[in-house]
C-alpha cells in the first residue's frame, strides 16, 4: 500500500527538565521517526522516560564525542517507531555529534534501507570538526541510498534560496570556509536541502539534506513535542513511499485462568478414579496423554476465555482520553486532506483538551504509584521496569546469510534453521576417562528412584504463579492452585516414567523465544535463544535433580562453583583471589589462563554423557535408561508473534532452559581434573581458570602441558576452545616479570593487564574481598577450608592483613 514516511525534527535546547511534557505530547501524536538534537542528555537519563515504549531508541549523547568530551550539552536522538526494523550504524559515525541509523522496510517484498542521519555542530562552527565531518562522510556516500541527514548545523552565514521548478532550496553563499566546505561537499554527494522554514532572524539554521528519488517535503508540524526556540523552529519531514504493513501476531481467544472458579475444578479432579483411568499395563506416553485428555477437558469446560485486545495506548489512559485521541486524529486527517478551517478549529480544541486529560490521567497514576508503594510494590516495580527497559520486537522483514523472510512463519523457520545449527552429531563410540569405571553390580549405584505424593504436592505449591506456560499451554496457576488433585495421578506418571526408563514426548518439546543481543535486529544471528518447557516437565525435573545432586556430590570435584547448592561465581572468585594471595604475599608471580568453550552446553555429546554418568557417577538400570530417554529425540519450535516454525530435532546438547541441563552439563565436565595434573583451577559451568607459580621456564612447560591436555580433552568431548576469548594474565608484583607465552591450537593466547570480567587487580582484591569477607562468616558451603561456616574472626582479619600488605594499603 502507498503511505507516508513522516520524520519530526527539533532542537530542544535540552530535555532534562522537560522529561514529562516531552513524554506526554509525544503520547498524543503519530510520528513514526523523531529526531531531537542538543538534548542535553547523559547516563542518568533512562530513555523509556523521555518516550513510550513504541519507539526503538537511538542516542548518542555528548559524552561519546571527541571534539566536545567533558563538556555539558549537546546530544542527539532518532527513535523510530517498532513497527520498522533499525539499528545503529556506528560504521557511518565520526567523532563529531552524529548519529546513524537505518531503517529497513519492505516494499514490493523487497527490502529498502533509508539512512538517517541527526547531526549537531556547536557554534561556532570550526573548520576541522566540519571538514572532519564530511570527510568520514565522504568515505561512505557513494554507497548509500536513501541519505537523510538533517540537523543544526548553526551555518547563518549561507542563505537558502526556493525556486519554482524545484522542490528543494539551493544555497546563496556570503562567504567563509565553513559554509565552502558543507555546500562543495553536497554537491559532491548529489544531496539536496530542502528546508526553507526561517527563524526569528529569517535564517535557517536547521538543514534537511538528502538524496532519496522519493518525493520529500518539509512543513510546519501538526503536534509541537517541546518548548519552541525562536532560533529553531520544529518541522516535519514527509516521505512518500510505498510499504507493507508491518508484522502482525495472530488474535487467538485466550484462556483466561486468574480468573477461574478453581473449588469447582478441584472437586472435578478429585472425583477422578485416577488408578482406574492410568492403567500400568499402558506406555507411559498413552498414560501422559489420557492425563493430558481428562486435564483438557476440565480446562476446556472451566477456564473462561477472552479474545486478547492491545489498544497500544499506556496503561493509565482511560476510555474517554482513548476516544478523543482517535477524534483528534480523525480530525487531523480531514484538516490535511480538505484544508478546511473548521476542522482545524475543532481538530486544536481537541488537542487541547487532550493535553488536560493527559496531565490529570498521568498525574493519577503516578499519585498512585506512590501511594501503593507498600501495599502493591509489584505496580511500582513494573512502573520502574518500564522506565529502564523498553520491550523487545521483531522486525517484519528478517535475513539470514542472503535469504531474507517477511512472513510469519518464514522468519519463524529461519530462526529455527540458525538456532538448530550449533548442534553436532553424537560419536558412535562413547568416551570415559579410565580413572573411574563402575560395575553394573556396584553397591554405589544409584539404579532407581521412588517419587512420593508429598514431593510433588510441595514442589507444585511452591511454583511462580506468575511465570509463562510451555507446549501444553497450561500456566503455574492451574497447577499450584490444584496441587493436591494433582499430585496422585502425578505419582503414578512419574513412576511409572522412571521404572520403565522412559521420558514422556510430550514433555520432550521446548518453545523457542529469540531474543536480541546487539547489532541489527533484522539479522537472526544477533538474537539468542530463550527455551520455555512445560511446568511439569519442570517440576518432575526438580525432585529427579535433589536425589542426583545428593547421589553425585561425594564425586564431583570441588573445583566446580556452577549450578551447585551454596556456591556460586562469588565463591569461585573468593578461592581463586585466596590462592592468588597467598602465591603474592610470597613475593611470587603467578601466570592464569582463562579458557572459553564455543557453545559448550549445546554440543554436548550424549553418548559421552550417557557413558560418564555410568562409569564415573555410578548410575545405571532405569535410571540410565531414563536419562537417554530424556536426552535424545527433543523437539524444538520456534515462536513470534503466535507464528510457530517447523519441528527441529536438537542432536547434542542439554535441553536448555531444563532444570537438570545444567547439572547435567556440571557432571560432563567433571573429568576434565584428571587432565590437569600440575596446575590449579577453577570452574563456573564451562568458565575455566587454570593458573600456576611460574619462575622458570620449567613452570611454564608444565603449565602448557596442562592447557595442552584441555584441548586434548576437548578433542575427545567433541567440545571447541574459541581461542579468541581464551586469554592469558599474570599477577605479579615484580618489576621485572617472567615474559611467558601460551599456545592453544598452536595459536599464541592474547596476554592482557586486566582479567577477562575486566575488573583491575586493585580493586579486585580491595572491593571485593573486603565486601565479601564479613559475610563469610555464616556461610555454609562445604569443603572449602577458606569460607567454611568455622571460619574465625582471626582468620578473616588475618587475610584483611595480607591483601592490604599485598595491594600496597
Amino acid at each position: 500500500m502507498s503511505g507516508q514516511l513522516t520524520i519530526y525534527y527539533q532542537n530542544v535546547r535540552g530535555i532534562r527538565t522537560k522529561l514529562h511534557d516531552v513524554y506526554k505530547n509525544v503520547l498524543t501524536c503519530n510520528y513514526q521517526v523523531i529526531i531531537f538534537t542538543e538534548t542535553w542528555l547523559n547516563d542518568n537519563i533512562f530513555t523509556a522516560e523521555i518516550l513510550d515504549d513504541r519507539y526503538q531508541v537511538f542516542r548518542r549523547d555528548r559524552q561519546s564525542n571527541t571534539f566536545d568530551k567533558g563538556k555539558e550539552g549537546g546530544g542527539v536522538l532518532i527513535a523510530v517507531l517498532k513497527s520498522f526494523s533499525a539499528f545503529r550504524n556506528t560504521n557511518l559515525e565520526s567523532s563529531c555529534e552524529d548519529l546513524w541509523v537505518t531503517i529497513d522496510y519492505v516494499s514490493k517484498n523487497t527490502c529498502i534501507k533509508i539512512n538517517v542521519c541527526a547531526i549537531y555542530l556547536p557554534p561556532p562552527v570550526k573548520i576541522e570538526v566540519i571538514s572532519h565531518f564530511t570527510n568520514e562522510l565522504q568515505k561512505n556516500i557513494n554507497n548509500l541510498d536513501n541519505v537523510l541527514l538533517i540537523g543544526d548545523f548553526n551555518l547563518s552565514r549561507i542563505e537558502w534560496i526556493q525556486q519554482m521548478s524545484v522542490s528543494h532550496v539551493v544555497p546563496k553563499i556570503f562567504g567563509g570556509d565553513v559554509c565552502s566546505t558543507l555546500i562543495d561537499f553536497t554537491a559532491y554527494a548529489c544531496l539536496k536541502q530542502y528546508n526553507n522554514i526561517k527563524n526569528k532572524q529569517q535564517k535557517t539554521l536547521d538543514l534537511v539534506f538528502s538524496n532519496t528519488s522519493y518525493p520529500l517535503t518539509v512543513t510546519d508540524p501538526t503536534d509541537i513535542l517541546s518548548g519552541i526556540d525562536a532560533y529553531h523552529p520544529p518541522i516535519q519531514i514527509n516521505l512518500a513511499i510505498d510499504m507493507q504493513k508491518p508484522l502482525k501476531p495472530k488474535t487467538n481467544a485466550v484462556l483466561q485462568f486468574y480468573k477461574a472458579d478453581y473449588n469447582r475444578i478441584r472437586e472435578r479432579l478429585l472425583s477422578v478414579d485416577w488408578d482406574v483411568e492410568l492403567d500400568l499395563s499402558l506406555t507411559v506416553d498413552e498414560i501422559t496423554q489420557i492425563f493430558y485428555n481428562i486435564i483438557n477437558n476440565i480446562i476446556h469446560e472451566e477456564i473462561p476465555k477472552k479474545r486478547p485486545i492491545k489498544n497500544g495506548y499506556p496503561a493509565w489512559y482511560g476510555i474517554g482520553l482513548i476516544k478523543i485521541l482517535k477524534e483528534k486524529e480523525r480530525h487531523r486527517i480531514a484538516m490535511k486532506k480538505f484544508n478546511n478551517k473548521l476542522d482545524e478549529y475543532e481538530y486544536n480544541l481537541l488537542k487541547k483538551r487532550c493535553r488536560i486529560l493527559i496531565n490529570e490521567s498521568y498525574s493519577k497514576y503516578i499519585r498512585k504509584v506512590q501511594t501503593n508503594v507498600v501495599k502493591d510494590p509489584k505496580h511500582f516495580w513494573s512502573y520502574i521496569k518500564a522506565k529502564r527497559k523498553n520491550e523487545s520486537y521483531i522486525p517484519r522483514c528478517m535475513k539470514l546469510n542472503n535469504e531474507i523472510a517477511s512472513d510469519g512463519e518464514g522468519i519463524a523457520n529461519l530462526f529455527c534453521r540458525h538456532f538448530s545449527s550449533v548442534y553436532t552429531v553424537p560419536q558412535a563410540s562413547s568416551h570415559c576417562h579410565a580413572g573411574h569405571v563402575a560395575s553394573a553390580f556396584d553397591s554405589r549405584c544409584l539404579t532407581g528412584i521412588h517419587i512420593t505424593r508429598s514431593e510433588i504436592e510441595t514442589h507444585l505449591k511452591r511454583l511462580n504463579t506468575f511465570k509463562g506456560h510451555g507446549s501444553d499451554c497450561i500456566p503455574p496457576i492451574f497447577f499450584s492452585k490444584n496441587a493436591e488433585p494433582l499430585a496422585i495421578p502425578l505419582q503414578i506418571l512419574f513412576n511409572k516414567s522412571l521404572k520403565d526408563g522412559v521420558f514422556p514426548s510430550v514433555w520432550k518439546e521446548a518453545i523457542v523465544v529469540p531474543i536480541p543481543k546487539s547489532g541489527s535486529k533484522q539479522l537472526i544471528e544477533n538474537y539468542r535463544p530463550i527455551s520455555l518447557l512445560t511446568v511439569l516437565a519442570k517440576v518432575f525435573e526438580k525432585i529427579i535433580s535433589r536425589h542426583i545432586t545428593w547421589h553425585t556430590k561425594q564425586i564431583l570435584g570441588e573445583q566446580q562453583h556452577g549450578f551447585i547448592a551454596k556456591r556460586s561465581t562469588a565463591t569461585n572468585l573468593v578461592s581463586f583471589v585466596e590462592q592468588l594471595l597467598s602465591h603474592l604475599g610470597s613475593g611470587e608471580e603467578v601466570d592464569a589462563i582463562y579458557g572459553d568453550l564455543s557453545k559448550a552446553f549445546d554440543k554436548v555429546d550424549h553418548n559421552i554423557l550417557l557413558s560418564k554418568l555410568k562409569n564415573q557417577f555410578y548410575i545405571n538400570g532405569s535410571l540410565l535408561l531414563w536419562f537417554n530417554s530424556y536426552l535424545k529425540n527433543r523437539k524444538m519450535r520456534v515462536v513470534i508473534n503466535r507464528y510457530s516454525s517447523h519441528y527441529c530435532i536438537p542432536s547434542s546438547g542439554v535441553p536448555q532452559g531444563s532444570i537438570l541441563g545444567p547439572i547435567l552439563f556440571g557432571l560432563f565436565i567433571d573429568d576434565i581434573k584428571y587432565y590437569i595434573k600440575h596446575s590449579e583451577f577453577q570452574l563456573n559451568a564451562d568458565d575455566l581458570k587454570i593458573f600456576r607459580v611460574v619462575q622458570n621456564e620449567f613452570d611454564e612447560e608444565l603449565l602448557q602441558r596442562d592447557v595442552n591436555d584441555i584441548a586434548q580433552w576437548c578433542k575427545m568431548n567433541s567440545m571447541t576452545m574459541n581461542i579468541d576469548k581464551c586469554l592469558h594474565i599474570k599477577f605479579s608484583r615484580k618489576r621485572n616479570k617472567y615474559n611467558s607465552k601460551y599456545h592453544i591450537y598452536n595459536k599464541e593466547l592474547k596476554r592482557v593487564e586486566e582479567n577477562p570480567k575486566r575488573i583491575a587487580v586493585k580493586p579486585l582484591f580491595t572491593d571485593l574481598l573486603k565486601d565479601l569477607l564479613p559475610k563469610m562468616r555464616h556461610s555454609h558451603v562445604t569443603r572449602s577450608p577458606f569460607w567454611a561456616s568455622s571460619a574465625t574472626k582471626d582468620r578473616q582479619a588475618d587475610l584483611h592483613d595480607r591483601i592490604n600488605r599485598v595491594t600496597g594499603n
